[in-house]
């Protein structure tokens, strides 16, 4: 094996290094949303409010914070985990809403970009680098 296929093996390994966990990642993603969408509730969130943020590229990002009440009447304010530009939407929108009947303050906005961009991206990128990867170190091993 020449130097150059030598570097050409170890960056594939590389790349199969971070396209293994990606897809380790989606796998882990898929199943606990599965989970949480077999038992979750159904309702309506009423935005009460945004959190803005600065992003790392310099632009704002935004949580929404959501009322909703439970199937036994509970009220519940629920806040976003993780920000996006654009906004959920705005103060005085409807959303509708998953939570877990167990657990309430564990909830989702029920959209399907919401509930399965994370997933669906690491199972993306997991399988963009595990494939360069895998041919990259085929190829250094020819």
């Amino acid at each position: 094996m020449d130097d150059d296929s030598g570097t050409l093996a170890l960056i594939g390994l590389i790349f199969l290094g971070v396209g293994v966990p990606m897809l380790l990642v989606a796998v882990y993603l898929f199943v606990r949303t599965r989970r949480f969408l077999e038992t979750a509730a159904d309702t309506t969130g009423v935005i009460v409010d945004l959190i803005a943020s600065r992003s790392s590229e310099g632009g704002t990002t935004y949580k929404a914070v959501v009322d909703f009440q439970t199937a036994d009447g509970r009220m519940i304010r629920w806040t976003e985990t993780m920000s996006s530009s654009p906004a959920a939407g705005q103060p005085g929108d409807q959303l509708p809403m998953k939570y877990d009947p167990d657990n309430p303050e564990d909830a989702r906005i029920a959209k399907p970009f919401r509930m399965w961009f994370l997933p669906v991206f690491f199972l993306g990128m997991g399988i963009i680098f595990g494939g360069i990867g895998a041919v990259l170190a085929v190829l250094g091993l020819l």
